[in-house]
């Protein structure tokens, strides 16, 4: 399990998220704000709106190949709220 925080500071913690090649993973969201947050891999098509301290769980299979995925929060997005999970 990878926890992932959604903060008050529109960021995602951690920013950059460093996983191996073809693993199946479960991402842990938490929002940690007082107000929603969403949390999205547009090239994976995946998608949460996550309540002000509401958790969930998202499972990923990861890619045979390495790339680069850029996460975001739609609501956020023009404030910066972006983060990288970068497949090795």
């Amino acid at each position: 399990v990878f926890d992932i925080a959604l903060t008050s500071e529109n960021t995602f913690e951690p920013s950059t998220f460093n996983l191996k090649l073809s693993e199946p993973m479960r991402f842990r969201i938490t929002n940690e704000a007082s107000y929603t947050h969403t949390f999205i891999i547009r090239s994976r098509s995946i998608f949460h709106s996550i309540a002000a301290g509401d958790t969930t769980n998202s499972d990923v299979i990861l890619p045979n190949q390495a790339t680069t995925f850029e996460l975001v929060c739609r609501i956020h997005e023009d404030e910066g709220m972006v983060a990288q999970l970068i497949v090795e």
